[in-house]
């Protein structure tokens, strides 16, 4: 082979290993980083001497919506709060739950939902931004 052949061949193989060297210093990079912020995530979520069981999570108060009407029920102005609530959900709303100006998405048995529509409930469960998913609900007491 010539002088410049070997060349060719040599800057190929320069590049290559470069390239080599880069991706897996990159790929070492984002896995470490990746597992830092996992391990910060899933040490600060839950508060102290509490597990992420089932039962765990905070409480939550508001009234059982929809996503089509919210609060307002504006759409069904014959129906009451929890006739529209049911309408809504049946075209194809999602249950949420408004407290005040906030209203957060409802994930967990939607069956016992449609008992609590229209109603001011107690939810416990874990959110996540504006979505909470719920393990218990309840009717809200007069005492809280």
């Amino acid at each position: 082979m010539n002088a410049r052949g070997r060349s060719w061949v040599g800057l190929i193989a320069f590049c290559f290993t470069s390239t080599l060297a880069v991706a897996v210093a990159l790929a070492m990079v984002l896995a470490s980083a990746t597992l830092t912020f996992a391990g910060d995530e899933s040490s600060g979520n839950s508060p102290k001497g509490v597990e992420n069981s089932e039962g765990s999570g905070q409480t939550y108060s508001g009234i059982i919506a929809d996503s089509f009407c919210g609060a307002r029920h504006n759409r069904h102005s014959n129906l009451s709060s929890a006739e529209c609530t049911r309408a809504c959900v049946k075209k194809g709303a999602k249950y949420v739950m408004v407290d005040g100006e906030k209203t957060y998405l409802l994930e967990g048995n939607i069956a016992d939902l449609s008992g609590f529509a229209g109603q001011r409930v107690e939810v416990r469960g874990m959110r996540d931004g504006d979505t909470i998913r719920f393990t218990q609900i309840g009717f809200l007491t007069a005492e809280q």
